[in-house]
């Protein structure tokens, strides 16, 4: 093999163009375009061909979203490839076959004709990038393992995103918001644009809840490409209506109307947070359409049991420890914390959280810092601002002066109290320790800014 472990194997596809990470090169246009994905993938013999795919791009949602019609999928007795970013843990995460990441040996043998052509490569326009390679990679995978469907999410925007070379099903376009406004666009109909760009001619879009400045500029992509529209709240309205906690854990309870047949549908589920009423929305319309698209019908008794078992790393999740709850959320965009803090709002209502709240705060250069935080403030009074990442610019002077502004213009600098720490040498068992002694009365510790913080709390998922 040419690498011997895949530590040798990521070194080599981490040296190429990094979007994730290089917040400068993401600015430049030359970096973005299709041609070195379809050249590796023609070397590869097209495997993004042999199998039926599902294309979900969006700004929020759209990773529980493609989880959940996996899960789907594997319920249905299929064999399901996943490709999603970024990991939380360990980098395999991101290409799965029955939501179990590829193994490191096949993560090996599968580079290998990806490396023996990118070497080969004269042309500097023919380069590809480090998604362009984990891209190809998943297509590969999942043709060599013979799935029997894909479901694909979007890395960055859609229109020239890697896996945008798909003819798949039917495409799914969640909630979109300002995110990556430096290369997307910095309007929400700039930003719709590039999304819509993955819809294909003649093939069905799904549409989770949007502004109507977004619906609209869909609408007129999937009109020039005859592409029958499904907006998901003409469907189907879904609520949370109950919090509960089973087992350590808050369990939602969802009231699912379907509007066609008017019918009342309630199913709880880990699945917890007001966002998720729209990513089940979105969901269930998928499975239902996709399906029909393979001549199938919606198994409506499967799609309810992922929703009662569905379990996603990072997007809101729960768990009581030693008396204290926990929350871990990667929300990482206003909008999200808006949403984030709606729930805990309700959490507090229901006596699901006692006693004040704790935020330990990561965040990336390139995010809206201040729409963030101030939202925050609204539930706490207690900040730790940690740094994450060797890759990414998390360093909390990005932003720190900002939200000292921030505290002198609402005049809260001698209510709020917060503590920087630098560097990524910290432990996530000291910063908990030093929360409880600093700040007995908190019940619940918050843990959000970024998907990057979530891995740095495994322990607590």
């Amino acid at each position: 093999m040419r690498f011997s472990t895949i530590d040798e194997a990521l070194d080599w596809i981490y040296s190429f163009i990094n979007l994730e990470r290089d917040l400068d090169k993401r600015r430049r246009s030359e970096f973005y375009g299709l041609t070195p994905i379809r050249k590796l993938c023609e070397n590869l013999g097209n495997p993004q061909n042999y199998y039926p795919s599902i294309h979900i791009a969006g700004s929020k949602g759209k990773g529980t979203v493609s989880f959940l019609l996996s899960s789907y999928y594997i319920k249905c007795k299929k064999k399901v490839g996943l490709y999603t970013s970024p990991h939380i843990l360990k980098v395999n995460e991101r290409i799965m076959i029955d939501n179990k990441p590829i193994e490191d040996d096949d993560f090996l043998i599968y580079l290998e004709p990806i490396y023996d052509y990118v070497v080969s490569i004269k042309e500097k326009s023919e380069k590809p990038s480090f998604f362009d390679i984990f891209t190809a990679l998943a297509f590969y995978y999942f043709k060599i393992k013979q799935i029997d469907i894909a479901i694909i999410e979007t890395g960055l925007g859609g229109r020239l995103d890697s896996t945008n070379i798909l003819d798949p099903l039917c495409s799914v376009i969640t909630n979109i918001c300002l995110e990556h406004t430096e290369i997307l666009g910095k309007t929400i109909k700039k930003i719709a644009y590039e999304k819509a760009g993955i819809i294909k001619e003649g093939k069905p879009v799904i549409v989770g809840r949007n502004k109507k400045i977004a619906r609209k500029q869909i609408s007129k992509k999937a009109k020039n490409t005859h592409s029958r529209l499904y907006y998901a709240p003409d469907y189907i309205k879904v609520r949370s209506d109950k919090d509960s906690i089973i087992n350590d854990q808050i369990y939602s309870r969802y009231e699912i109307y379907l509007k066609r047949n008017r019918k009342r549908i309630q199913q709880s589920s880990r699945l917890i947070g007001l966002f998720q009423n729209e990513n089940i929305e979105t969901f269930y319309l998928s499975a239902l359409v996709s399906e029909k698209s393979l001549g199938g019908l919606l198994k409506e008794y499967l799609l309810l049991q992922v929703i009662k078992d569905a379990y996603w790393p990072g997007r809101l999740n729960s768990k009581i420890v030693s008396d204290k709850l926990f929350l871990i959320d990667g929300a990482h965009t206003p909008e999200a914390i808006i949403k984030l803090v709606k729930t805990i709002i309700r959490f507090r209502k229901e006596n699901i959280i006692q006693g004040d709240i704790a935020v330990i705060v990561g965040m990336m250069k390139d995010k809206n810092h201040i729409g963030m935080l101030k939202n925050l403030l609204k539930i706490s009074s207690r900040f730790y601002f940690v740094e994450l990442d060797k890759w990414k610019d998390s360093k909390v002077d990005n932003y720190i002066d900002s939200f000292k502004k921030l505290l002198h213009d609402h005049r809260k600098e001698k209510r709020i109290r917060f503590e920087v720490i630098k560097g990524l040498d910290w432990s996530t068992d000291e910063i908990i320790k030093k929360i409880e002694n600093d700040y007995p009365e908190a019940g619940c510790i918050l843990i959000t800014g970024s998907l990057y913080i979530v891995s740095r709390f495994a322990n607590y998922l």
